[in-house]
């Protein structure tokens, strides 16, 4: 996208960026912005005039307008401020100037406030003492991983108890059919598995198979779509189903002995082996656990140590932006926010000291985890990012990051990256005391400066 910040405006609450977006871009800027409009006002579109035509007539030209002008402003500011060679440490969303201004070449021409959170000065930058639980893994849970393994090993069999098909049952089935009168062999089977009443065949095959006995004969007539009505109108071909109930099968979950090991599991031959894998996997599980768990409580510890507040607009920069998104989560759901916090028991005020009552920690980490970083003269790489992302989303990272570019967030990734950084070399820094008595949370502690 063709846009460039052409002023700035830094104030210790605050920071401004005049952006400027080239007339080449704002076609399908625009476009782009209706439809969002449109979807989030329960607007169709599939007529024969303009998306910014029908808005016009479902909203009034200038709600429209004020709407279409909003969202495509939305859009632009992540990209303005991502491009900034200086991370500003803000804190919700940005708030627009009221006029849009095409100027003579024909750009767009806007300003975006952002508030900031503020730099903060800690009481004492020396290093922490934590008390942290022992990374152990127990015969216990070495036992329920064995389990897990095996369930995943389940198998079936015939259940001969079971005489009568039942909704959710897995048969065994065999079909033949006919089309026009000769065996059409795409659809012919034998001996393979379905869950009845699952609604993966034909309308009217769960109907048929519905408390057919064990070695019965059901028939089926069904349609087979044509190329052109793949909608689920079905005006195609007729085929004729004989289908037989071969058995009722149950599950059987496997043994895990050395001989089934050694066959069926890569990487171990014997039980002694499965379990010594079994055990350094949850010994990886748990030290990867307690790095987010030890990064998690360092912040916390070192928040304590900040002098001063941080600023009320911070706060209430957060509160407002949930606030928005429950709007926009009730507005989705076609109903009000009272309605949809009522049914939780809460209101939009309880609703909203919550919200801040969430934020402040997490806001007061992130402050102290800034501090600690211009203390330690900390700079970030784009491997610290790449590395920000891997720890965020396992296994994903790569595409988590391409998802946050895409969106223009990456100043949020940078600053997430950052503090991963700075709670990281506060851990090194640390003294850490192993305690018998103390256990880690369960489930992961959450992940220092994961984006939003």
């Amino acid at each position: 996208m063709e846009i460039r910040v052409e002023g700035r405006r830094v104030e210790d609450e605050s920071v401004t960026l005049t952006v400027r977006v080239a007339a080449s871009e704002l076609e399908s800027l625009e476009r782009g912005a209706c439809l969002v409009v449109a979807q989030r006002n329960n607007i169709d579109l599939g007529r024969n005039e303009t998306a910014r035509q029908l808005l016009e007539s479902a909203l009034g030209v200038s709600e429209a307008a004020s709407l279409v002008t909003q969202t495509m402003k939305n859009f632009v500011a992540p990209f303005a401020l991502s491009s900034e060679s200086e991370d500003y440490s803000v804190v919700g969303a940005p708030i627009f100037d009221a006029d849009r201004r095409l100027e003579a070449e024909g750009d767009l021409v806007f300003d975006a406030t952002w508030t900031r959170l503020g730099a903060v000065t800690l009481s004492s930058y020396e290093p922490l003492e934590l008390a942290v639980p022992p990374v152990s893994v127990s015969e216990a849970e070495i036992d329920a991983r064995m389990e897990e393994v095996a369930q995943t090993y389940t198998g079936v069999e015939p259940d001969e108890s079971r005489t009568q098909v039942a909704e959710g049952d897995v048969v065994q089935i065999s079909m033949d059919c006919l089309k026009d009168g000769e065996r059409f062999e795409q659809l012919c089977f034998a001996n393979r598995l379905y869950r009845a009443g699952s609604g993966q065949m034909p309308d009217g095959f769960d109907e048929a198979l519905a408390h057919a006995p064990v070695g019965s004969m059901v028939h089926v007539d069904f349609l087979l779509p044509t190329r052109e009505e793949l909608d689920g109108t079905l005006s195609g071909p007729s085929v004729c189903a004989e289908v037989k109930v071969e058995a009722i099968m149950r599950e059987v979950a496997c043994v895990l002995n050395d001989d089934f090991i050694s066959q069926s599991i890569p990487g171990a031959s014997s039980v002694v082996e499965l379990r010594e894998l079994s055990r350094k996997e949850l010994e990886r599980q748990k030290a990867e656990q307690m790095r987010h768990y030890r990064n998690f409580l360092a912040a916390g510890e070192l928040a304590k140590r900040i002098e001063g507040y941080l600023p009320d607009a911070a706060y209430d920069a957060v509160a407002d932006q949930m606030i928005d998104s429950l709007y926009e989560q009730a507005r989705a759901q076609h109903t009000t926010v009272d309605e949809l916090l009522s049914a939780q028991g809460s209101s939009e005020e309880e609703y909203r000291m919550m919200v801040l009552m969430q934020a402040r920690a997490q806001l007061r980490q992130g402050a102290a985890l800034d501090a600690w970083a211009r203390y330690r003269g900390l700079e970030i790489t784009d491997a610290d990012v790449d590395a920000f992302f891997a720890s965020s989303a396992q296994g994903r990272g790569a595409q988590m990051r391409e998802e946050v570019e895409s969106g223009g967030y990456l100043y949020l990734a940078r600053e997430g990256a950052l503090r991963l950084k700075a709670s990281e070399d506060l851990v090194a820094c640390s003294t850490l005391i192993e305690d018998a008595s103390l256990q880690m949370p369960a489930g992961s502690a959450p992940a220092v400066g994961k984006v939003a």
